[in-house]
């Protein structure tokens, strides 16, 4: 099955990575209570593009996008996320902390890189 997952990671990556570039582009700092709402639609949003049904339910201090893709599997996969960033002001970033273009000395394996990022989970059920 790993092999599975694998191959449609790497036909996939072109799609993924535009994914990725758009949530780092898209600020989301809690703490400064910037860019929350943009980013609660933006994931919700993806939800319903990929086949679920996302919504957001408001909370006491930061609203939670609930997302729900049922295809009638037995069991049930529960995926917990953050989709907020930490702040961005502080000295010394080798590059914007919105930006999508690394540093000329920056690690080409996507595993040696950490994204605080909204993050979509699609696993197939037995």
């Amino acid at each position: 099955m790993l092999e599975a997952v694998l191959r449609q990671a790497e036909r996939d990556s072109g799609v993924q990575l535009a994914r990725l570039q758009r949530y780092i582009q898209q600020p989301s700092i809690a703490a400064e209570n910037r860019g929350i709402d943009e980013t609660v639609a933006m994931v919700a949003k993806e939800i319903d593009e990929l086949g679920g049904v996302g919504r957001v339910v408001p909370a006491k201090e930061f609203p939670i996008v609930f997302g729900r893709f049922d295809v009638g599997a037995k069991r049930t996969l529960l995926v917990h996320s953050m989709y907020d960033t930490t702040p961005a002001d502080e000295p010394n970033w080798s590059v914007p902390p919105f930006s999508v273009t690394p540093p000329a000395a920056a690690p080409r394996a996507a595993s040696e890189f950490t994204f605080s990022v909204p993050r979509v989970i699609v696993v197939p059920a037995e």
